[in-house]
C-alpha cells in the first residue's frame, strides 16, 4: 500500500494485484429471488463467500434511484443522478463516419448526461484512477432493446457507464450490435452470452477490471414487454447458468469474483440489491462507511475496486470493503434479518408519527379545557409522560424485539405501557424519563451496529441511506432537550446540589463530545448547532450574558472542537474516516467551492422542509406558545401559578425556543427539529400544569383584559 496525495492515485511504484477482476452484475435481482428459485450457481457462490445488503442510494435517494445513477454513482465514487439518456452509448464502429468523435478510441460517450448534482460528483474517476495506475478497463453486454414505433434498435449500454474514464473511453468495450439476438419475448433483441463468453476467454490480463452485466434482467424487468412472474424465473435460470460458465472462465483465468445487483424492482418491500465476492473470506461483509455488519453502499464498491489494485484515492465518500466473521449458516439469515428490520422501520415511522400527534392533539385539548372551563383531570400529566415514555420506547423496543410482528402490535404494546407508567408517575420523575433518552442514545453509540439509532422510527434509517452510523439530528435534538431540562431544573430550583456550575457545564460539554466525536456520534453538524445551543441554555438560567465577548468566544469554541475533531479524523486510518476528513481533502483539491456546495446543499433542503403537505406535525410545532399565551390572555391565576411554582419553565421554553430554531436553520433535518422540541415543550407543560392544579385545587379562572 502507498500514500498519495489529496487528489491525487500515483502510477509509480505499485505493486499490482496478479489477479484480474471481474464484476458481475445481476439488475433488479434480489437476494430472495436467488433464494426461491433454481439459481444453484449464484446461490452456491453466495453460500461459499462472504455477503451483504447493498443500499442503492444515489443523489436523489432510493425511491427515485436506477441503475444509471447506480453505475455513475460506482464511477464517480460519490452519490450522484444519471439519466437514461446517458446510457445512449455507441461503439466507434457504430457511428455514422460524421459523427465520429476522433478524441474517442473505442466508446463514445457523447450522449453522456449526469446532472449537475450537489455532491460535486465527477463521472470519470474511476476509469480516470484505473488508467492512471495502468490498469485496463473491459465492458460487456448490452440491454438493447427494439423500438417498434420507429422499427430500430435503441442501445442502452449503461454497464460501460461504470468503467469508463471522464474522455467516455475504456480499453475494450463488447457492446456492439453483434451481441443482439433475435428474440420476440425480450423486446425482439436479447444479449448473446456466448459471444461475451468467447470475447473475456480472449481478455482478461492480470492487470485488469472487467464487468460483466448480466443485461437480460434488465429486459425483462423493463415495462416495455410486459413480464409475468413465471417468464422472469425462466430468465433468472438462464442467467444462473451462464453466470456459472463465467465463473469457471474466472477460476481458470485465476480471477478475483465480485457480483451484486444494482438495482431493484420494489423500494418498499425489497429496497437493497446484494454484493458478495470471493476476494475476502467467509462472514458478513461491511465498511468504514456504513460501520454496519452486513450492509455497504455504492461509493464502497470503487473504493474496493481501487483496492483490489493497492490505490489510495481519497476524493470519493466510500472506504473498502471489509468482512465480519460469522457463522455461514446463520449468514443469510443475517442479511434478511437486517433487511427485514430497515423495511419494518419505514412502515413504522408514520402510523407511530401520527400516533404521538393524536396524543399532542389530546393534550391541546385538555389544557384549553381547563382554561375556558376549569376542567381539571389527571390526564394532563399522564398524557404528557405517554408522549416522553413513547419516544423513549422507541428506541429501545421496536428495533431489537417487535419487528417481526406488525407495527400495529408494537404501537399497542407501546401505548399500553406508556399509560400504565404514565398513571403511575408522578412529576418529580420527569428528569430521569427526559435524561434517559440521553442514556440511550450514548449506548447505542458504543453498541456493534448503533443498534438503536439505526433501527428506532426516529433513528438513521438505512433505506434512506443519508446516514448509516453515529447520531442523527433528532436523536441529537432529544439529547440536547434532555441537556437543557435538567441544567434548568438542577439551577433554577431550591435544591441541596453542589457544584451546580461544573455539573452544568461537564453535562454540556459531555453532551457535545459523545455528538461529536469521530469514534461516537460523528456529527459535525451538531457542533455548530450545539454550542450555540448550550451558550443560549446557559444565558436563560443566568449564567452568561449576551455581549460581543460571548458571542467571540461562542465563534472560537466552533472553530476549536471542528479544528480538534478534524486533526483527530485525519490521523485514523484512511478507511476510518468519517465525513469530516473526507470533506477536508475535497476541499484540498477543489478549494471552497467544496464548503460552498455543501452549504448549498444543506439550505436547499431545510427550504424543502417548509413544504408541509407530508408532514403533519407541522402544524403543532408552535402549539405551546399559543397555549401560554391564551393562558396569559385568559387565564391570568393558572399562568401565575405555573411561573411561581416552576420557576425553571419560563428558561427552559426559552432555550427550547431558541435551540429549536438554531437546529432548524443549522441541520439538514430542517423544521422536523423544531417540530420534536414543541412536541417535548408541550409535554412538559401538560405535566407540569397537572401538577400545579394538584397543588392548588381552587383556581379562580381569572379573565384577563
Amino acid at each position: 500500500m502507498f500514500s498519495v496525495f489529496p487528489g491525487h492515485a500515483s502510477a509509480k511504484d505499485v505493486e499490482k494485484n496478479d489477479q484480474p477482476l471481474v464484476i458481475i452484475t445481476l439488475p433488479y435481482l434480489s437476494l430472495k429471488e436467488v433464494t426461491q428459485v433454481n439459481t444453484p450457481n449464484i446461490f452456491n457462490f453466495i453460500q461459499k463467500h462472504p455477503l451483504a445488503n447493498l443500499s442503492l442510494r444515489t443523489e436523489n435517494g432510493p425511491k427515485t434511484s436506477s441503475i444509471y445513477s447506480a453505475y455513475a454513482t460506482i464511477n464517480s465514487g460519490i452519490r450522484t443522478n444519471a439519466t437514461r439518456k446517458s446510457t445512449l452509448l455507441l461503439t466507434e464502429s457504430e457511428l455514422p463516419k460524421s459523427k465520429t468523435n476522433n478524441q474517442l478510441a473505442n466508446l463514445v460517450g457523447s450522449s453522456i448526461e449526469v446532472t449537475d448534482g450537489p455532491y460535486e460528483a465527477k463521472l470519470g474517476t474511476l476509469g480516470d484512477v484505473l488508467k492512471q495506475n495502468k490498469i485496463k478497463t473491459y465492458a460487456y453486454g448490452n440491454a438493447d432493446y427494439y423500438d417498434y414505433a420507429n422499427n430500430r434498435i435503441i442501445p442502452r449500454r449503461q454497464a460501460s457507464y461504470m468503467l469508463s474514464n471522464s474522455s467516455g473511453k475504456i480499453t475494450k468495450a463488447v457492446l456492439a450490435r453483434n451481441l443482439d439476438q433475435k428474440n420476440d419475448f425480450l423486446g425482439s433483441v436479447t444479449t448473446n452470452y456466448d459471444l461475451v463468453i468467447k470475447e473475456m476467454a480472449e481478455d482478461l490480463p492480470i492487470d485488469s477490471v472487467s464487468i460483466v452485466e448480466m443485461s437480460n434482467l434488465i429486459r425483462v424487468a423493463d415495462k416495455y414487454y410486459f413480464p409475468n412472474l413465471k417468464n422472469k424465473e425462466n430468465e433468472i435460470i438462464n442467467t444462473d447458468e451462464y453466470v456459472g460458465k463465467i465463473l469457471e472462465l474466472a477460476k481458470e483465468k485465476n480471477a478475483k469474483i465480485m457480483m451484486f445487483s444494482p438495482s431493484t424492482t420494489s423500494v418498499s418491500n425489497n429496497p437493497y440489491g446484494f454484493i458478495t465476492t470471493n476476494s475476502l473470506s467467509d462472514g458478513l461483509l461491511t465498511s468504514q462507511r456504513t460501520k454496519i455488519d452486513g450492509f455497504v453502499a455504492l461509493p464502497d464498491i470503487t473504493a474496493s475496486i481501487m483496492n483490489e489494485f493497492d490505490i489510495q484515492y481519497n476524493q470519493i465518500d466510500g472506504s473498502p470493503i471489509g468482512v465480519k466473521s460469522i457463522s455461514s449458516d446463520k449468514k443469510l439469515d443475517a442479511i434478511l434479518e437486517l433487511r427485514g428490520k430497515s423495511v419494518y422501520r419505514e412502515k413504522l415511522v408514520k402510523p407511530f408519527s401520527i400516533f404521538l400527534i393524536g396524543i399532542l392533539g389530546m393534550i391541546v385539548a385538555l389544557i384549553i379545557a381547563r382554561i375556558f372551563f376549569q376542567f381539571n383531570s389527571k390526564f394532563f400529566s399522564s398524557l404528557g409522560f405517554m408522549v416522553l415514555y413513547s419516544l423513549l420506547f422507541s428506541y429501545v423496543l421496536i428495533p431489537t424485539i417487535l419487528y417481526k410482528y406488525h407495527y400495529s402490535v408494537g404501537i399497542s404494546l407501546i401505548l399500553g405501557l406508556s399509560a400504565l407508567l404514565s398513571y403511575l408517575s408522578k412529576p418529580f420523575w420527569l428528569i430521569w424519563v427526559v435524561s434517559s433518552f440521553w442514556i440511550v442514545s450514548v449506548v447505542s453509540l458504543l453498541l456493534p451496529n448503533n443498534v438503536f439509532l439505526t433501527d428506532a422510527p426516529f433513528g438513521n434509517g438505512l433505506v434512506g441511506g443519508g446516514r448509516f452510523y453515529g447520531l442523527g439530528n433528532v436523536p441529537f435534538a432529544l439529547m440536547v432537550f434532555a441537556l437543557i431540562l435538567v441544567v434548568v431544573i438542577l439551577n433554577k430550583t431550591e435544591n441541596q446540589v453542589k457544584h451546580k456550575n461544573l455539573i452544568s457545564t461537564v453535562l454540556s460539554a459531555a453532551t457535545l463530545f459523545v455528538a461529536n466525536a469521530p469514534f461516537l456520534g460523528a456529527d459535525v453538524g451538531s457542533i455548530i448547532a450545539g454550542i450555540p445551543c448550550v451558550v443560549l441554555l446557559f444565558i436563560s438560567i443566568g449564567k452568561l450574558k449576551l455581549n460581543v465577548k460571548v458571542v467571540t468566544l461562542m465563534c472560537l469554541s466552533i472553530l476549536g472542537f471542528l479544528a480538534l475533531w478534524l486533526f483527530i479524523d485525519l490521523h485514523l486510518p484512511q478507511s476510518q474516516q468519517t465525513h469530516l476528513a473526507k470533506l477536508w481533502n475535497k476541499y484540498q483539491s477543489g478549494g471552497f467551492e467544496v464548503i460552498e456546495s455543501v452549504i448549498t446543499r444543506k439550505l436547499s433542503y431545510i427550504v424543502s422542509q417548509v413544504q408541509l403537505q407530508n408532514n403533519f406535525i407541522f402544524f403543532f410545532i408552535p402549539a405551546p406558545f399559543y397555549l401560554l399565551l391564551l393562558m396569559r390572555r385568559y387565564n391570568r391565576s393558572l399562568w401565575d401559578l405555573l411561573n411561581a411554582g416552576k420557576p425553571w419553565i419560563k428558561p427552559l421554553l426559552i432555550s427550547v425556543a431558541g435551540s429549536s430554531v438554531i437546529q432548524g436553520l443549522l441541520n439538514d433535518s430542517g423544521f422536523i427539529i423544531p417540530a420534536f422540541f414543541m412536541l417535548m415543550t408541550l409535554s412538559v407543560l401538560s405535566v407540569m400544569m397537572y401538577d400545579v392544579l394538584l397543588q392548588n385545587k381552587e383556581i379562580p379562572n381569572e379573565k384577563v383584559g
